[in-house]
Order: structure tokens, then sequence, then C-alpha cells
């Protein structure tokens, strides 16, 4: 749930970053996503730093969910990959951490 609401968020905020082409030559990704760890851009293997973090399966597949599904219908085990980007977006959009999502994934269970 969190996920889905941080992806929106982004989306809707209009900073969620195009994740069908690279974001530095342009290329079409085709389902093989890295993304940068500075600022969470989608780039391609060719242009990803070291640092850049690859996109598996069912991450692109959580992703594709997100932008096509209503929240009933999303598979709730998100990748790890999706959660901390997602985090590391929604947290540099924001300019700080939000607390409620700390203190609701400290409480959750």
């Amino acid at each position: 749930v969190v996920s889905y609401a941080q992806f929106w968020v982004l989306l809707l905020g209009g900073v969620l970053p195009p994740l069908a082409s690279c974001s530095t030559c342009g290329r079409d990704l085709g389902g093989h996503i890295k993304l940068r760890e500075t600022d969470g851009q989608a780039t391609c293997d060719s242009c990803a730093p070291t640092s850049a973090e690859a996109v598996g399966p069912d991450g692109l597949r959580f992703l594709a969910a997100c932008r096509r599904l209503p929240i009933s219908e999303v598979d709730a085990h998100v990748p790890e990959e999706i959660s901390r980007w997602l985090d590391r977006r929604v947290r540099t959009e924001a300019e700080r951490p939000l607390r409620a999502l700390e203190f609701y994934r400290r409480n959750r269970e």
C-alpha cells in the first residue's frame, strides 16, 4: 500500500522519472532498467554508473501494475529495489525524511 501511494504521489506530482527511455541517451529501455542512486533516473546499461541498481522482472511488473491497476489488484509484495528507490525519491522530493512513513514502518506489525 505504501509503495503504491508513493508511486502515485510522485507520478501525480510530476516528479516520477520516465521509465521507458534512458534519461541520458534517450534509448528505449525495453525492460532493462538501472536506477541511478544519485538522482533516481532510469538509465540503460551503457549509461548507468556502477552504483546504479538494476530493476529485476518483479520490479518491472510491480511498476507496470501500479500504473494500470487499482490498489486492490496490485501484488502486496514490493521488490526491495523498488521500495528503496521509491523511498529515496519521496525523501528527495520532500527534502526531508517522512516521519509518518518511518513510524508506520516501525510499527506495522
